[in-house]
C-alpha cells in the first residue's frame, strides 16, 4: 500500500487495505463501495434533473415576461382611467371655491 495519509487513498486503495485487514469482513467493505457507487450516480441523475429544473424556471419566467408584457397597455387604461376620475374630483372644488369667490364678488 501506497504510504500516504488515508485522506489522500482513492476508494479503491482504502476498500482493498480494508479487505485485506479485516479477514471475513468483506461483506461490509463491497457494501460501502456499492453505497458510494450509487451515491455517485444518484449525485449524476440529481444534476441532470437540477438542469432541467433550470431550463423550467427560465421557461416559465419568459412566459411570465411576456404575460406581463402583454397586460401593460390594460394597466396603462386602468390608471389613465382613475386619473381621469382623479382630475374630475379635483376640478369640481375648484369651481365650486370659484362659483363662491365670485358670488362672494357680487353681493
Amino acid at each position: 500500500m501506497p504510504a500516504k495519509p488515508w485522506k489522500d487513498w482513492t476508494d479503491d486503495e482504502l476498500a482493498d487495505a480494508a479487505q485485506q485487514g479485516m479477514t471475513g469482513q468483506g461483506a461490509q467493505v463491497e457494501a460501502m463501495r456499492r453505497l458510494k457507487e450509487s451515491i455517485v450516480t444518484f449525485s449524476g441523475s440529481s444534476d441532470r434533473y437540477s438542469r432541467r429544473m433550470l431550463w423550467l424556471t427560465i421557461v416559465l419566467l419568459i412566459l411570465t415576461l411576456v404575460q406581463a408584457i402583454a397586460v401593460v397597455p390594460n394597466i396603462k387604461g386602468w390608471f389613465a382611467a382613475q386619473a381621469s376620475t382623479l382630475d374630475l374630483l379635483a376640478l369640481v372644488p375648484d369651481r365650486a371655491m370659484e362659483a363662491w369667490y365670485h358670488s362672494a364678488l357680487h353681493e
